[in-house]
């Protein structure tokens, strides 16, 4: 999963899906950013879930809930945190996705 602002995303996708990849859009340098940890929310069945990933792999409780998303769900990434090619680690935007 990758790219900031707002995206769609069909739910097998979101099934098969692993990690997250920072991209930023309009960036002008080649830069490759590790992820460093990120925070994953979404409600389902009217509860509210945040959860913290201390990598940019999904955990088992994100794939979990990724399962029982309903189309037009959302889902957000946020406090996305990575380090760059300098050492320096940096929070970048985050994403909004609406499961179709």
């Amino acid at each position: 999963v990758g790219r900031i602002g707002a995206d769609t995303i069909s739910k097998a996708v979101l099934l098969n899906a692993s990690f997250v990849i920072p991209i930023l859009d309009g960036f002008d340098y080649n830069w490759t950013f590790k992820m460093f940890s990120f925070e994953m929310t979404a409600m389902s069945n009217g509860i509210l879930y945040t959860y913290k990933s201390n990598s940019g792999k999904f955990t088992d409780e994100m794939k979990a809930l990724f399962a029982s998303l309903k189309p037009n769900s959302r889902l957000y990434i946020e406090n996305v945190k990575v380090v760059g090619p300098d050492g320096n680690l940096r929070t970048i935007p985050g994403i909004t996705l609406k499961i179709n």
